[in-house]
């Protein structure tokens, strides 16, 4: 009898893994939607001073989405970098483009927004199913994936990276690269896992390097040269291609360790170049610690991508001159691929929550108390979390082999007379 009932409980358990997550996420990201109820609604002027002043009334109700809507005029059907200036690759530029065809003012605009943007979501999900090693409820059940589900365009970019990481680590490397390049001009950022994902091929294949690289790179670039060279044929649709990069050249820190250290007095430039130099050394960092840990210590380095990844963009994000609080949803993502413990887990998301009141407060009240003694300890709460965060992803990487370490040998007393010179 209890075989019998254990035989109708597996399947059902079976099943409440597979599809539990997909439906907290679901249940999740409409009550993130719900948030944003006034916009759907929204009849006031069509401007964007007076949509945000509108949005900003009610907490988590602001999306970039609608306030671009207003700032691009986007429901004059226009083609962005064709026929204006775009404040984000090609890819968040067609799918705000190809979203305006229905018409229907910003209510619609949202709307149609928000349905490709909760299909990305449950198909990230679903995707961290296949992720070996993955817990996806600690996606589906964070505030994050309710506060930035249409904050911005995040999830088309970041379902693209999933399923990169899912087709290598079937061996797809060709479809991956492609993968990664819609991740990459969606939101480019993306882009610093290409390294990580060519440096652990070329560790599984040290015998045929070019080939090996060749098959992510290949796909890779030419997924880049269709999105991005017929933007390019004559020098203003090159200046408005090139509108995302300038712009966030010039742009100051805020949100980030540059705001708490008075960025005022720090030239952009600086900025840049220390943020960039930041970055590479500790992606270069991570790099050699996969290769140490592979390559002296055997360990497998399919269970060295995901801490690798998320160590890499967590350091991307503590380092960054300007901290949008959706990159919080990265974390979250790639916390729930890492399988990182729940505690950790609950930790970030709680520093994410006090983040996203401050600044979105501040936002609305424009106070520079708030701003001093709330905003600013919102960011110190958040990046100590996030340290944690990938402090916890190094220690995957590194702890395996320093844990292993071979035992320094005993010294004999008369070795180390003879070599020291001392009387016996």
């Amino acid at each position: 009898m209890i075989a019998a009932v254990n035989g109708r409980v597996a399947p059902v358990v079976r099943s409440w893994r597979s599809w539990g997550p997909l439906l907290a996420g679901a249940l999740v990201m409409a009550y993130g939607i719900s948030l944003h109820a006034g916009t759907f609604t929204y009849g006031g002027p069509h401007n964007r001073v007076a949509f945000n002043g509108f949005a900003s009334t009610h907490l988590g109700a602001y999306s970039d989405i609608a306030s671009l809507y207003f700032k691009d005029h986007i429901w004059h059907g226009l083609t962005p970098y064709w026929h204006y200036s775009f404040e984000y690759p090609v890819g968040t530029g067609l799918l705000a483009y190809l979203t305006s065809l229905l018409g229907g003012g910003v209510g619609v605009y949202l709307a149609v927004n928000a349905a490709v943007l909760i299909a990305c979501g449950l198909l990230t999900i679903w995707l961290l199913r296949r992720w070996p090693g993955a817990n996806p409820w600690l996606l589906a059940l964070s505030p994050a994936l309710a506060l930035y589900v249409v904050l911005n365009w995040d999830l088309l970019s970041i379902a693209a990276l999933v399923l990169a990481l899912v087709l290598f680590g079937r061996r797809r490397d060709g479809w991956s690269g492609a993968a990664l390049a819609v991740a990459t001009w969606t939101k480019f950022f993306p882009v610093i896992a290409l390294p990580v994902l060519l440096w652990v091929r070329l560790l599984d294949e040290p015998r045929d390097r070019t080939r090996s690289a060749a098959r992510i790179l290949v796909p890779f670039g030419l997924v880049t040269a269709v999105v991005n060279v017929p933007f390019l044929f004559d020098s203003l649709s090159r200046r408005r291609w090139a509108f995302f990069f300038q712009f966030n050249t010039t742009r100051r820190g805020t949100g980030s360790v540059w705001q708490l250290i008075g960025h005022g007095h720090i030239a952009a430039s600086t900025e840049n170049l220390v943020s960039l130099v930041l970055l590479a050394a500790g992606i270069a960092a991570v790099l050699s610690a996969v290769g140490i840990a592979h390559r002296r210590h055997g360990v497998p380095t399919a269970g060295l991508i995901a801490p690798a990844l998320l160590a890499s963009f967590g350091w991307l994000f503590l380092t960054t001159k300007l901290y949008n609080p959706q990159y919080d949803l990265w974390v979250m993502v790639l916390i729930a691929c890492a399988a990182v413990p729940p505690a950790l887990a609950v930790a970030f998301a709680a520093a994410d929550l006090a983040f996203f009141t401050a600044t979105f407060t501040q936002f609305r009240l424009g106070n520079h108390w708030v701003e001093v003694h709330v905003a600013r300890l919102s960011i110190v709460l958040r990046e100590a979390a996030l340290l944690a965060v990938v402090g916890w992803a190094v220690w995957q990487i590194v702890g395996p082999w320093l844990r292993h370490r071979p035992a320094l040998p005993v010294v004999q007393p008369d070795a180390l007379a003879a070599f020291t010179g001392a009387p016996e």
